[in-house]
């Protein structure tokens, strides 16, 4: 048969079956195809798709897809190496979702105007038997009759097929959506400014890194930005430790934004706290360069007094942990820090102790129990001394009610 040959009475005789049952389907002879009748004949998945053809040549009746159990194909053999499919096809209309998936997947260019035909199996099969009816009149005949009742499925994608497909949809999802994607080098630029303590510059790159999206990497806006300043937050807690903060200081106000972020419920939550975070890593990152220059000893000393604020803390255990003699670190620390070091500690206690009185509902006793001061009144006067109010009416002027509702 002349496989060009489209005037010929067998395309006539297949169109009628098409325009009868609006039925798509595609002849082939020898793995090419002779004609394929659809509303779109070069935009549909059986023209689109040659691995799609190559996998139903190797099925005969109903062939069903795992990965769209509602679609369908009407496979039959006939001598002279010819081969008819019809469908695809769907038992009941798709949803949306279904519907551009599988026809992204094979490739279909106009899938927002691609509608796949709803039929029953035995419809199909009926179809079938017309095309075969036709094609015997003309001098094709099956190699073995249709079976009645066969379904077989598609051999699965396998894990490797299926990773290549969601990242294909995936990128076309963005193209059609039109979703610019964040330079690395902007990326690497907010790291450099945030880990020097550049605010000016933190502040411009942020902003310009707002034009840009992060990608779909979610299913509702909410945990777009959620995940979103994650990733962010992760990437100025490395910025900074590279810069030289203490990785403890950096996870812990990670940790801390983090898990507020779990506990947000709005779009505008996650933002706020974003904001937040930014201004935690720039703080760290600006006193950490601020210290830079400064002894070693001193800066190490600081440090073990911030992880250790809840216990006993004195000139010869702090000496001990840097292994320089107390009279050393009693001189050396003042010409520093401008303070004495029992001052320091006093000072850094007093600014957690008051965290805990605005954000807890700890009792005062409790608190400056935790923080090793050694009665109630004198925690009153130390706190006093460096506030200039009462650990009480300190309580009162700045308690966060929904902060201390929520860890209740």
């Amino acid at each position: 048969m002349n496989k060009n040959t489209s005037h010929e009475p067998l395309f006539f005789d297949l169109q009628n079956i098409y325009l009868t049952s609006y039925y798509p389907f595609a002849l082939y002879q020898e793995g090419e195809p002779l004609y394929c009748l659809s509303e779109y004949p070069h935009d549909n998945p059986l023209s689109r798709d040659s691995d799609l053809v190559r996998a139903l040549t190797r099925f005969q009746g109903i062939v069903t897809d795992d990965a769209f159990p509602d679609v369908f194909y009407c496979v039959q053999n006939y001598h002279e190496h010819m081969l008819c499919i019809i469908g695809p096809l769907s038992i009941q209309s798709t949803k949306t979702d279904s519907h551009n998936a599988y026809l992204r997947k094979h490739h279909v260019r106009q899938f927002l105007q691609y509608r796949i035909s709803t039929a029953a199996h035995v419809q199909a099969i009926a179809a079938m038997r017309l095309v075969t009816l036709v094609l015997a009149a003309h001098g094709i005949t099956e190699c073995s009759p249709l079976p009645p009742f066969s379904n077989v499925s598609l051999a699965p994608a396998s894990q490797s097929d299926k990773d290549t497909y969601q990242l294909q949809e995936y990128r076309l999802d963005k193209t059609e959506k039109s979703l610019p994607t964040l330079p690395y080098q902007l990326e690497k630029e907010m790291k450099e400014a945030i880990k020097n303590g550049d605010e000016k510059a933190f502040t411009e790159i942020i902003s310009r890194m707002m034009t840009y999206t992060s990608g779909v990497h979610a299913a509702t806006s909410q945990k777009i930005a959620e995940y979103s300043a994650v990733a962010l937050i992760t990437e100025m807690t490395r910025a900074v430790i590279d810069g030289g903060v203490p990785y403890a200081d950096a996870y812990d106000v990670s940790d801390i934004i983090i898990y507020k972020l779990s506990k947000a419920s709005t779009i505008e939550e996650c933002n706020d706290l974003t904001k937040d975070a930014c201004l935690r890593f720039l703080h760290l990152a600006k006193r950490n360069n601020s210290t830079r220059w400064q002894s070693p000893h001193v800066q190490n000393c600081k440090n073990y007094i911030m992880h250790h604020l809840n216990q006993p803390l004195t000139p010869s255990l702090l000496a001990e942990s840097l292994h320089i003699s107390k009279d050393y670190l009693l001189h050396l620390f003042p010409r520093h820090e401008g303070v004495t070091l029992i001052e320091y500690i006093q000072k850094e206690r007093v600014l957690a102790a008051q965290n805990m009185l605005k954000y807890s509902d700890y009792d005062i006793m409790r608190i400056a129990n935790y923080f090793q001061f050694k009665t109630q009144s004198h925690f009153g006067v130390v706190f006093k001394k460096y506030t200039g109010m009462t650990p009480a009416a300190y309580r009162q002027a700045y308690r966060q009610p929904e902060f201390c509702d929520a860890a209740t």
